[in-house]
């Protein structure tokens, strides 16, 4: 009863980690423009605003990590990353700083929850700066081969970015995108990895309840050493390969 009792808790509570935590999220980006070949760098200031367009692989949007670098200044410098939805609606708005970012580094910029955009529905990530300028400003690498969707500058027209967005004025198109990866899924809670989790999930679970006879199985085993290393190193081996 005891052991029944234990195993019930230990599923449980692996159930309900599994299924609430975004585990799976920074293991498999959806779409990435990396450092492949010669990059080119565009600048972030008060006066511009940096649009790029992504268009969704998957149904559900869950973020995107982004490769930005700072200016040599020492001046800490405000910036935001604004996702927006084919309507302009603000999906995700977030404000973060130059502060180590001083050579090029990936920031991510995950959403509260997955949002439902569709296959071939359009994001639009926005990045601005109100207080940089000339000596202080953000650096966005960019891909010029990149694919993820449409890529281009618009001058900041007062001090309303939305304003700026859907105003029809005078946009300059960049080559190529951003370098950076999304976190996309075709899942709204379950994906197979967290099947393949929830099933280890259960097999723990039912130790407790056969911890006994496994002990007197094991007791009557006689161990071969090279049988154990063939073993472990078929297992182990597969997954560095991987």
């Amino acid at each position: 009863t005891r052991h029944k009792f234990v195993g019930t808790i230990l599923f449980i509570l692996l159930v309900v980690v599994i299924y609430f935590s975004n585990i799976s999220v920074l293991l498999f980006p959806s779409q990435e423009e990396n450092l492949k070949e010669k990059l080119e760098a565009g600048v972030l200031t008060k006066d511009f605003v940096i649009i790029q367009e992504i268009t969704a692989q998957k149904e559900y949007f869950q973020g995107a990590e982004i490769l930005l670098s700072s200016s040599a200044a020492t001046r800490l410098t405000e910036s935001t990353a604004l996702f927006l939805d084919a309507r302009y609606n603000v999906l995700y708005s977030y404000n973060f700083t130059n502060e180590d970012l001083f050579e090029p580094k990936y920031l991510l910029f995950k959403l509260p929850k997955k949002v439902h955009i569709g296959k071939g529905g359009k994001i639009t990530l926005c990045l601005f700066s109100p207080m940089a300028d000339k000596a202080n400003y953000l650096s966005v690498p960019r891909n010029p081969s990149g694919k993820i969707g449409s890529l281009y500058v618009k001058p900041v027209a007062g001090d309303n970015i939305m304003d700026t967005l859907k105003s029809s004025g005078q946009s300059f198109m960049l080559e190529g995108s951003l370098c950076l990866r999304t976190y996309e899924t075709d899942y709204a809670y379950l994906n197979w990895f967290k099947i393949f989790l929830l099933f280890l999930a259960g097999l723990v679970a039912l130790l407790p309840l056969y911890i006994e006879k496994a002990k007197l199985q094991v007791a009557k085993l006689k161990f071969v050493p090279e049988n154990i290393y063939v073993t472990l190193a078929l297992i182990f081996g597969l997954f560095l390969v991987f």
